[in-house]
């Protein structure tokens, strides 16, 4: 059955996305952690894509930061991340391998699903 009144959710909440302001992203992505972040600016209804960054084995936080201080972007009070992380603390090498392999794949579905919206 389709409702058409029922809210469809949103991207960031389809790929279990945290979503922040982009200023106070050192506040809300927890250090030394890996994972996938997004850059986007909302636009009315739409959303223009700007980042789709993966960490592999590093610290999310810091390539996030990075790349949005050399990537030529919007200020960050325009811009929004969403993103997820996951600790590598206590993973064996295999399983670190496994986790990075796991990132680019889903960093690959999030730009297939966002294509449109990326600039």
């Amino acid at each position: 059955m389709n409702n058409k009144n029922a809210a469809e959710p949103t991207w960031q909440e389809r790929f279990g996305l945290t979503a922040c302001p982009a200023s106070v992203v050192d506040q809300s992505i927890p250090p030394n952690l890996m994972g996938v972040a997004v850059v986007y600016a909302p636009h009315g209804d739409e959303t223009k894509t700007y980042l789709v960054i993966e960490s592999r084995a590093g610290d999310l936080l810091g390539q996030v930061e990075r790349r949005m201080g050399t990537a030529g972007l919007p200020t960050a009070e325009e811009l929004m991340v969403a993103f997820i992380v996951e600790s590598s603390a206590d993973f064996s090498p295999e399983e670190l391998k496994a986790a990075c392999r796991r990132q680019v794949i889903f960093a690959g579905e999030i730009r297939r699903a966002l294509r449109p919206a990326m600039r």
